[in-house]
């Protein structure tokens, strides 16, 4: 707990006194985490790669995955409608949303659970949430932002 905790308090209180240092400091933590998520998940895939390949292929059948993909689009759904005024915070805080916590499931899963399989579970979500959102992503980039289109109007040509 005091791993998910520490950093918390530790973030929120630069913030409040130094938002000059957080905000850069921020973004390089961002890349530090993602950078992370991508290295476990890849080990537990291939550490544990017959499992994984079970885990998969029995979800197939269950519809474990057509689940997982609807959870993945409520996600993004709660964090458009929660998002704000504008198009781009709605955008934003969808993605963040789909993508949330798959870091702390795994810790969690891993330690009190270790030989359930159940971080092969969580992997697999994993891999569909990335899916799931990289085509959110795609369709929204091939489609200007409102905001956008209104301040090239007032462009002259």
């Amino acid at each position: 707990m005091a791993l998910l905790v520490v950093p918390m308090f530790a973030g929120s209180t630069l913030r409040y006194y130094r938002p000059d240092l957080a905000v850069p400091l921020a973004r390089g933590l961002l890349l530090v985490a993602n950078a992370t998520l991508g290295i476990a998940l890849v080990l537990v895939i291939l550490l544990n790669l017959r499992t994984t390949i079970r885990t998969f292929t029995a979800m197939l059948g269950t519809g474990a995955l057509a689940v997982m993909t609807v959870f993945v689009l409520a996600s993004v759904l709660v964090g458009w409608v929660v998002g704000g005024p504008t198009q781009r915070d709605r955008r934003i805080l969808a993605l963040g949303t789909a993508g949330r916590n798959i870091n702390v499931a795994l810790f969690i899963a891993t330690g009190a659970f270790p030989e359930s399989g159940v971080a092969q579970s969580i992997a697999t979500l994993a891999v569909v949430m990335l899916i799931v959102s990289l085509l959110v992503a795609r369709y929204w980039r091939r489609r200007p932002l409102s905001e956008e289109v209104e301040s090239t109007d007032n462009v002259p040509a």
